[in-house]
């Protein structure tokens, strides 16, 4: 009994090689990796009640470029986000075995880090017409955004100078909910202003009406 389970556990284990295997493939590849990001963002804006097409659009171009999504705010407004992020190095670091190839590896991590945050910066999405100022810059995977911000503390300060918002998933899902209910807020308030609107001109219509059926009384 004692060899079965140990056979099992082998097998198990075997197992884990392969799928860590696949993904550290997955990872490695840029393109891949980004569609990675990008099905990530995506089940995370559905999780929250977002209809592309309604809510938000992928890969719009615009003046300033074209982010993977820009998020469709009430009276034309828009906020966009970016879900590609250097992750090369990072990958190298959690494989290296030795302490000096490790810092290597994050010392050209956070480089890289710093690059693409001025490229980002550079792109000024946000200065679009009747856009929102900030960026938002998501980081698909909850590890890499605690590393960032514990090897980078001041990361978090430079990226609201530079108009970047950072996120990883748990961040990004509750920036969308509020996203989500500023906008059902915003529409709720519209529709009760036009009914309040609606009202009004009834009343003003009655008052006309009462006039002129008190003065068809009178001949």
């Amino acid at each position: 009994r004692l060899e079965t389970e140990l056979g099992q556990v082998a097998k198990g284990a075997e197992q884990l090689q392969r799928t860590t295997a696949g993904l550290a493939a997955v990872l490695g590849n840029s393109r891949v990796r980004g569609q990675w990001g990008q099905k990530m963002a995506e089940d995370i804006l559905q999780l929250c009640g977002l209809q592309e097409g309604i809510h938000y659009r992928k890969e719009r171009e615009i003046s300033a470029g074209r982010p993977d999504y820009t998020f469709l705010l009430p009276e034309e407004h828009s906020l966009f986000m970016d879900v590609k992020f250097p992750l090369d190095h990072y990958l190298r670091f959690t494989e290296a075995q030795r302490e000096d190839d490790q810092q290597r590896c994050k010392d050209a991590f956070i480089k890289s880090v710093r690059e693409h945050l001025r490229e980002m910066e550079r792109r000024a999405y946000g200065a679009t017409d009747r856009s929102v100022d900030y960026t938002i810059l998501f980081i698909p995977n909850e590890q890499v955004y605690a590393a960032v911000n514990e090897w980078m503390p001041q990361l978090i300060d430079e990226c609201l100078q530079k108009k970047l918002i950072l996120c990883g998933p748990w961040t990004l899902y509750a920036i969308v909910r509020i996203i989500h209910q500023a906008w059902q807020n915003y529409q709720f308030s519209a529709a009760v202003r036009d009914i309040v609107r609606t009202i009004n001109g009834f009343m003003q219509d009655y008052a006309k009406f009462k006039e002129r059926f008190g003065e068809l009384g009178e001949l």
